[in-house]
Formats: structure tokens, sequence, C-alpha cells
């Protein structure tokens, strides 16, 4: 069979079409409990709207066979640039839900894939700033089982890996994002090993560099709010870095969080030099504390020190006409 099938209204639908679809029912052998098999094949193109936004074309193929006690299927879907792929395959039993699965997700470019995914993110008011991927990829690898037809009856784990993104979120401007995170369970998550995440360069007024942290939920926590302990972070800038001395937990439920970060070796000159259109010339290297807090969206550092590290250093400010 091949035909046709809109779904939709005039700003978002789907418009399937060149659809196959070959069905095929087996009996079972003489002497065997009467099961009939049935054997399914489907492709599709589809065309989507939403939002009166056009997303590239996809293309479907399903594949299943067995019986309603037992069934193996296969399902991919990707779209015509090959920037977005998903695979499904499993067994499932249709009578009691019972099976499992593996599910693969993946994106060799993410600069295509994001520039139709962003657009509709930002529509359904997802995302607050611009996003604007240039280059990168992931990988998501999951394995499901389920005992029912329920959330409940559900188990997973999956492994992420993002590699050499780059690009801006609204005035910020990042280079290679790196992410390894394994982690099990839907409602509640629990990482399996400590999250890795690296990060090149981040520009926010100033460059930050060679970001690097681990992160963990060594308990099952909601993942809208998890509890997450920061094992280590450090970071560089202002020719030195700023590093966290302890392992540290981040309630995103709690309306505060604060940690103390140390700060080592960080260049006066360079800091002085954010000062625009100043005449300002100092020299010396800084050590100190920074307790941060955030809390309703503000970072406040209350009580932290910068010092001089022996010999000290020298600051020495020129007035100039405008400056007076």
């Amino acid at each position: 069979m091949d035909t046709q099938l809109q779904l939709g209204d005039k700003r978002s639908a789907v418009h399937w079409h060149g659809i196959k679809l070959q069905a095929r029912l087996e009996e079972s052998a003489p002497g065997e409990p009467t099961t009939p098999s049935l054997a399914l094949a489907l492709e599709a193109r589809l065309d989507t709207r939403l939002r009166n936004r056009e997303i590239p074309q996809l293309r479907l193929s399903v594949a299943q066979q067995g019986s309603l006690s037992q069934s193996d299927f296969t399902l991919a879907l990707l779209d015509t640039a090959e920037s977005l792929q998903l695979e499904l395959a499993g067994e499932l039993s249709p009578e009691t839900g019972e099976g499992e699965y593996h599910a693969q997700l993946r994106s060799l470019d993410l600069a295509f894939a994001s520039s139709v995914v962003v657009p509709l993110l930002q529509k359904f008011d997802v995302l607050q700033q611009a996003l604007v991927i240039d280059s990168g990829g992931f990988a998501l690898d999951s394995q499901i089982r389920s005992r029912e037809f329920t959330l409940e009856g559900l188990e997973q784990k999956s492994v992420l890996n993002i590699a050499g993104v780059s690009g801006s979120y609204g005035e910020y401007q990042f280079d290679g994002l790196d992410v390894s995170a394994a982690w099990q369970g839907v409602q509640r998550w629990q990482t399996l090993e400590p999250a890795e995440l690296a990060l090149a360069r981040l520009n926010v007024g100033f460059e930050v560099v060679a970001t690097r942290a681990l992160l963990s939920l060594p308990q099952a926590t909601e993942p809208a709010r998890p509890l997450v302990t920061v094992d280590t972070f450090e970071a560089g800038m202002f020719g030195g870095r700023v590093y966290l001395s302890a392992p540290r937990r981040w309630d995103f439920a709690s309306a505060s969080n604060s940690a103390t970060l140390r700060v080592e070796d960080w260049s006066l000159a360079e800091m002085v030099a954010l000062q625009p259109g100043q005449d300002i010339q100092a020299q010396g290297v800084l050590e100190g504390e920074l307790p941060v807090t955030l809390a309703d969206g503000r970072i406040i550092i209350d009580k932290g020190f910068l010092r001089a590290r022996a010999p000290g250093g020298k600051i020495r400010y020129m007035a100039s006409a405008a400056s007076e």
C-alpha cells in the first residue's frame, strides 16, 4: 500500500507521504500451539510544520514481528540531512507490557540539528535567550526495561557524550564543551559515576578558560530539581585559577546555594585592564577567597578577600580630563 495522510491544522501539521505498509499473518506450524504471528513493515516520509515553522523532512521506518505474547520490533527516524538520528529496538509482550529495549539518539552535525530545534524551543518559551550552536555532536545511549504499561514499571540506564560543542547563549560565547555522564532512573535520577564537564573557553566579558568539573547525584533525585554534589571545580582566569577546595552540595530546589571558591595567581594587571578608557597601570599577583551565594537569580559575594602575594605590587592611576 502506498498512500498519503495529513494530520493537524494550518499552523501545526504532519504530512505523511510515500507510505509503504506491508503486513503478513503467519499461522503456527502443525502440532504447535495456535499462536499466529504478525509481521509488519512500515516506511514513510514526514513533512512537519510546528507553529508555522517547517522542519526538515524525516524518514521513518518501523518493523515488527511476533505474537501477542512476544514481539520483536525496530524503529528508525532520521532527517534527510542525517544530522539527527533516533533508533529504537527491543522485545515486547503486548499482553503484559514486559520488555527490554535499546535506544540511541545521535547527532554528528549538531549545528544543523540545532538550527531546527532551537527556534522551536524559543517558540515554546523553553529558552530565555538566543542559543546558537556552531559545531559539535552528541550521542545518547539508553538501556530500558519495562514490567508493565506504566511509567512506574520502567527502568533505564543511560550514557550521554557531548563533544566539541561551540556557540553562544545570549551575550556569552563558548568553545569546546565536552560532557560525559551516566545515570539510571526514570522519575528520579542517580548517577552511576561522576559526570565530567570540560569547557575550553567561555567569554562573559572576560575570558574563562580550561573549566573542569565533576558532578554527581549520589542519591536518587528529581531531574527537575536535582540535589547535585560538586565533587571538583576549577577554571582559569586572569592568568591564574579559581577552584573549589572541597566537595559541595548544590540543591536546585532551594531558594539559595552557596560555596567558597579559592583564588590563586590572579594577575592584577589583567584585572584592571577590564576598565575601559582608564589609564591604570598595575602589577602584582593576588590570592584569596570568594564566598559566592546564588539567590533569586543573583550572584552575591559577601565577606570575600583578595590580597597581594609577597612581595606585593603597585597600582598607578593617572587621571585624565574626562575622568576628572
